[in-house]
């Protein structure tokens, strides 16, 4: 089964205004409830395709699978999935020591470099196209929370995965693999904005692009790095490790540019822990005051 006309423009939409955002990686599941698909298996065909076209690289992911904990912490993310298939694992958040098997390996998409180059670079370039600032990065900041939201349960581990779609990703890989890797030609390539906007053409199309407040690198992991040592010093046994995993997607939210997930998180903590310093700090990346 393939994607329809209408399921295939959706998706081509999704990964091109993802290429503006900052999003490093999605799951197929996201794309899926974007492009409001009939089939995972159509969906799957599709950007495996454009794994093969170098728009897309295929990554794993594995999450820690202490269920007691509903922990899920993300560990690891390789190329390859055999590479790591039984070897041992520690989480550092919940303590869990599992093996790597295909029931906590996640495959996940990530845009290359190359494409999201390219999309920008043909967005530069068309000077008759107009757009609406505010329209425009709404539209990014759609497809990004969508990315976001599905990243808490709408992934499927390899495992689950239906046979026929197993088949194909091990095929593709396979075929990669024999003839290297994919490429990209600018002949003829059009980018789609996913609608009609008219207005203001003074549109950032940089790497800051639908961003919070983002600060030096080495400064926001300190911060982070305060707040576990605070969850660890003032929470006790009973909430630490909830606390712990609130303090991790509040990261990732931060790392995704997720206001409205990042918000949350920060509402969390701070009903266990009221306003401690390093939350406070935290919390006006998401533009909030506590």
């Amino acid at each position: 089964m393939s994607v329809n006309l209408k399921e295939k423009r959706e998706i081509q939409n999704f990964v091109e205004l993802l290429a503006f955002s900052t999003v490093s990686s999605f799951y197929p599941t996201a794309v899926l409830k974007y492009a409001n698909a009939t089939s995972l298996e159509s969906v799957f065909e599709y950007l495996l395709r454009l794994v093969e076209e170098g728009e897309l690289k295929l990554k794993w992911e594995l999450k820690c699978s202490n269920e007691e904990l509903i922990c899920a912490r993300k560990i690891i993310k390789v190329d390859n999935k055999e590479d790591i298939i039984d070897n041992e694992f520690n989480c550092d958040i919940c303590g869990n020591t599992f093996l790597a098997s295909y029931y906590n390996l996640f495959p996940t998409f990530e845009i290359t470099p190359e494409y999201r180059e390219l999309v920008r670079g043909d967005f530069k370039k068309k000077q008759d196209l107009r757009l609406d600032k505010g329209k425009f990065r709404g539209k990014i900041r759609e497809v990004a929370q969508v990315v976001a939201k599905d990243g808490i349960s709408g992934n499927i581990p390899y495992g689950d995965l239906p046979p026929q779609i197993q088949v194909n990703i091990d095929k593709v890989l396979q075929q990669i693999v024999m003839s290297g890797d994919g490429f990209l030609n600018n002949e003829g390539r059009t980018i789609h904005i996913g609608g009609n906007v008219n207005g203001n053409p003074n549109l950032n199309n940089g790497d800051d692009v639908v961003q919070v407040n983002q600060v030096k690198s080495d400064e926001s992991d300190k911060l982070f790095a305060e707040l576990l040592k605070e969850i660890s010093e003032k929470s006790n046994e009973s909430n630490k490790a909830q606390l712990e995993y609130f303090a991790e997607k509040l990261k990732e939210a931060y790392e995704k540019n997720d206001t409205e997930e990042g918000s949350k998180m920060v509402k969390f903590i701070q009903g266990s822990l009221g306003n401690i310093g390093s939350l406070a700090s935290i919390a006006s990346f998401f533009g909030m005051t506590l």
